[in-house]
Order: structure tokens, then C-alpha cells, then sequence
């Protein structure tokens, strides 16, 4: 399979594999903005969904019947994220799709033993998709939402959960960036130790299906010319990688917000590594990003 490396490839399989099968049915959790509603629409009228939109009976369900979706009351927003990951474990969801809501609220919920969303020997991390003209693929951006300051461990599986998301995208061998603000390793900055400690271990079993450099800035990570100038000529990654981890929450919840707002870059967001996946925008995202959200979920249900 050749890798996906644009929404609009994304959208061109992604409508080859709707078209043999019904739409998949998307849990839609409190949907608040005018933006969602029209980006359900639109995917709704493209057959990649079946919206059921899980929110507070009154002005919601009005504006669900409008639209012609399935309807489910909850009474608050907690609720709301029971119900719609309980219908995942029961199957009678394929994806969750969370409009807006703070990121603290959506983890806090998941994370609950009780909720029955984690997956044994799994954890799950956010990866936000960004395609800008000036880079050649997909960037994934993660972990902008449920890690804030990762261990080594911690940012092994950040990097595990966005390796099989780019690989289930087409990627035989996905590239991962390790980004910091140098790329020389300084103990007075712990998070280049820990990037370089990683990289050295990525020709081990466990993660030898990827390449992984560390640490990096975000300059020589976009770009092989600022790699060259920066004497690292040989950069396996430079210029082509496919992940992007930043070293903390911060980092990669300000990347994905910057190149959005004033880079005019497409996105999509995810919290992957659940037991199904569940799609996010930020109050950043455009109906289109959403739309793009939408589009992956449906991807990734017919797969």
C-alpha cells in the first residue's frame, strides 16, 4: 500500500472503502459549535458516517432532528463520554468524535478504570495531523492533550501509538523526530539525554520498525538545507519525518495550534490507543480540520 500523505489522498481511500460497506456509526459527544454541525453534514452527505449525537435534550436534539441524526440524552458532559464509550465496548459505536471540550475533561473520563476505554498492555496519547504545502507529507504531531511531561517510557508509547497510526496510513518504516530545542545532547536540558537514550535503543527489537532521531530541533526536522547548515548532513530524518514528538504537552499542543492558526495548515486530531478511536478538534480547528477528523475516524472503522 502506498502511504497516505495528504487529506486528499486520505479522502480518496477513505471513499473507496465507504463505498462497500454502510457508514460507520460515529458517537458524537456534546457538540457545541456550528463549525461540527457542518462538517457532520458534510460527511454524513459524503456516506462516511452515521452520526449519533450524544448531548442535552432541548436545542441539541432539535438541531439533530434537523440534520436528520440519531439522537441520545445524557444529562452532563461526564455522562455524555460514559454513554458514548459504553456504546464503543458494546459495539455499537465504531468511533467517538469530541467537539471542543477541554482536553482535561475528555482524559480525566477516559483514564477511569471504571469507563472500560483502556485496552490491557495499551495506553492512548493525542496525535494531531497537520499538512502544510511547504512539507511533503502528513506531519503527526503528538502528544498535545494526555501527556504532559513524558519519561522515557511514556514517550516510548507516545511513539509506538503514532508509528501504528502512520503505518496503518501506508508507511512501511515511519520516521520519528524527537524534537528539543538543540541537537547537541546537554545535561542541563534532561530532555535531550532522555531523546538520545531512546534513539540509541530504536535498532533494538521492540522498536527497530521505525527510525528515530533525537534529539532535534523543529528546524532540522522540516527541513534537510538547516540539517546540512547544522553539519548534520546524514539526518535520517531531516526533511522527512512522519512523527514529531515533542518533549512535553506544551510543545506539541503549540506546534499544532501555531501551524493552523497562521500557517493555514489542514488538521485533524486523534486520541489513539483506546479501544476504538476517539476523534478531537481544538477551538483552532476550521469545519474542514473536523471534516478531516471525521474522514479518519471512517478510515480508520473500515479498516
Amino acid at each position: 500500500m502506498r502511504m497516505i500523505r495528504s487529506f486528499r489522498e486520505l479522502a480518496s481511500k477513505t471513499g473507496e472503502k465507504a463505498g462497500k460497506k454502510s457508514p460507520p456509526i460515529a458517537g458524537i459527544v456534546w457538540p457545541n459549535t456550528d463549525r461540527c454541525y457542518e462538517a457532520l453534514a458534510r460527511a454524513t452527505g459524503d456516506g462516511l458516517v452515521r452520526p449519533l449525537i450524544i448531548g442535552p435534550a432541548g436545542e441539541v436534539q432539535e438541531i439533530a432532528k434537523k440534520f436528520g441524526f440519531d439522537f441520545e440524552a445524557a444529562d452532563d458532559l461526564e455522562n455524555a463520554i460514559r454513554q458514548a464509550v459504553n456504546a464503543a465496548r458494546l459495539k455499537r459505536l465504531d468511533f467517538i468524535y469530541i467537539d471542543a471540550i477541554d482536553a482535561k475533561d475528555i482524559v480525566d473520563n477516559l483514564k477511569k478504570p471504571e469507563s472500560g476505554f483502556t485496552c490491557e498492555g495499551r495506553v492512548f496519547s493525542h496525535i494531531g495531523l497537520l499538512q502544510v504545502s511547504r512539507y511533503p507529507k502528513i506531519m503527526f504531531v503528538t502528544d498535545g492533550v494526555v501527556s504532559h511531561s513524558p519519561d522515557v517510557a511514556g514517550m516510548m508509547d507516545i511513539i509506538e501509538n503514532a508509528a501504528s497510526l502512520v503505518t496503518l496510513l501506508g508507511a512501511e518504516r515511519p520516521i520519528v523526530a524527537l524534537l528539543a530545542a538543540v541537537e547537541k545532547i546537554n545535561p542541563a536540558m534532561p530532555v535531550t539525554v532522555q531523546e538520545a537514550d531512546i534513539a540509541r535503543m530504536s535498532g533494538r527489537e521492540q522498536l527497530k520498525k521505525m527510525v528515530i532521531e533525537g534529539p532535534l530541533s523543529f528546524d532540522v526536522a522540516v527541513n534537510e538545507r538547516i540539517a546540512r547548515l547544522k553539519g548534520m548532513a546524514d539526518s535520517k530524518a531531516a526533511g522527512k519525518a512522519d512523527v514529531f514528538v515533542g518533549p512535553s504537552m506544551e510543545t506539541a499542543n503549540g506546534i499544532y495550534k501555531a501551524m493552523v492558526m497562521y500557517a493555514g495548515a489542514e488538521g485533524a486530531g486523534i486520541i489513539y490507543g483506546g479501544r476504538v478511536p476517539v476523534l478531537t478538534s481544538y477551538m483552532v480547528d476550521t469545519a474542514d480540520n473536523i471534516y478531516n477528523s471525521l474522514m479518519l475516524g471512517a478510515y480508520l472503522a473500515a479498516r
